[in-house]
């Protein structure tokens, strides 16, 4: 997996890659604009990752590369992670996962599906999230790669947290962290640890079991809305999330909470390489 959410070595590698590479159309560079353009979801350059994504996508067309449009098309759901633009990455995963059934490759097939579950549930559309992951399901059980396993099994608890089941969430959580560690990742246990528990004990009112952690975070990685969010949550006591929890109705707030602080992770290439209770 990539070091997105620890440091921005794979950028600075990213960038050197890019400045090697010649200036023409070419497979590989189209590939490596779209992950340079995913990669700099950590930081403030929304305006630069967009054009780098659309350069990716625009040269692998011309090129008529289905595998390198694929990763371009991949790479812009990251590069336009932002609230607004919710409606466009719906499309380039509709895109995505057209060109993934005619070229038959199950595995961005899969990553078309994700991505179309990240922006239902960011929609509210809890049918859609439902019927986004019993798609992905059916693809993992055909690949059947521990990377796949684990995605399964952390939506699985994610799906879970929304209904507001957190005993059984955490449950499915650490089911879900035992599949990661099977792939030697860090990225498992970071995305249990600072996703699903930070959420899970913040949904119970046990945010102080969880807050050194949040505020180590929320200082690396002040651009991410969910680590600030979150950070602030930390800093004022919950005071207010308290009394938002007073108004709002459990599921509500369970939602709210799964697709800004879970789903703020846009999904990742497969590997890390440039293919690849209450």
């Amino acid at each position: 997996m990539t070091g997105r959410f620890s440091d921005t070595a794979g950028i600075r590698l990213l960038e050197q890659a890019l400045a090697t590479l010649p200036d023409g159309d070419s497979s590989l560079r189209a590939q490596v604009l779209a992950r340079l353009a995913a990669e700099l979801f950590i930081s403030d350059q929304v305006e630069r990752r967009t054009v780098l994504s659309d350069q990716a996508v625009e040269m692998a067309r011309r090129l008529d590369d289905q595998e390198a449009l694929l990763v371009a098309l991949h790479g812009r759901h990251s590069a336009t992670f932002v609230p607004d633009q919710v409606d466009g990455r719906l499309a380039n995963a509709e895109e995505m996962l057209r060109v993934a059934t005619e070229y038959g490759d199950d595995e961005m097939a899969f990553m078309a599906h994700y991505a179309r579950l990240h922006c239902c549930l960011e929609l509210g559309e809890i049918k859609g999230v439902d019927a986004e992951l019993a798609a992905m399901i059916n693809l993992a059980d055909r690949i059947r790669q521990p990377f796949y396993l684990w995605v399964i099994a952390v939506l699985r608890a994610t799906r879970t947290i929304v209904d507001g089941r957190l005993r059984e969430a955490e449950r499915l959580a650490r089911e879900a962290l035992a599949i990661g560690r099977i792939r030697e990742s860090d990225y498992g246990i970071y995305y249990f640890e600072h996703a699903q528990m930070v959420t899970i004990r913040w949904a119970q009112g046990r945010m102080n079991e969880v807050a050194e952690s949040v505020r180590i975070h929320g200082e690396q990685h002040p651009l991410i809305a969910r680590w600030r969010n979150a950070f602030w949550a930390v800093e004022t006591g919950c005071r207010r999330c308290r009394a938002r929890r007073g108004r709002a109705s459990r599921r509500e707030r369970l939602r709210g909470s799964a697709s800004k602080r879970l789903l703020d992770h846009p999904p990742v290439l497969a590997g890390g390489g440039l293919r690849a209770a209450r």
